[in-house]
């Protein structure tokens, strides 16, 4: 299995994100949100996580059965 080489955003820029996504959704009164969200969302990411570059990963669990 590879792995790739992946940087954690720390707790702080998560918080800072949730904070920037309720800005964006107040200041474009969630109808530009919401079409910006959709044009993001294939990349796992909304318009906060964008502009900030981040990116949610799901994690991958391998199960293997003997």
């Amino acid at each position: 299995m590879e792995t790739a080489n992946v940087e954690y955003a720390s707790p702080g820029i998560r918080l800072g994100s949730y904070f920037l996504e309720g800005v964006l959704m107040i200041c474009t009164l969630g109808i530009g949100w919401l079409l910006w969200a959709l044009t993001t969302a294939g990349n796992g990411q909304t318009p906060a996580k964008k502009l900030l570059s981040l990116t949610y990963l799901t994690p991958v669990i391998e199960h293997h059965f003997d």
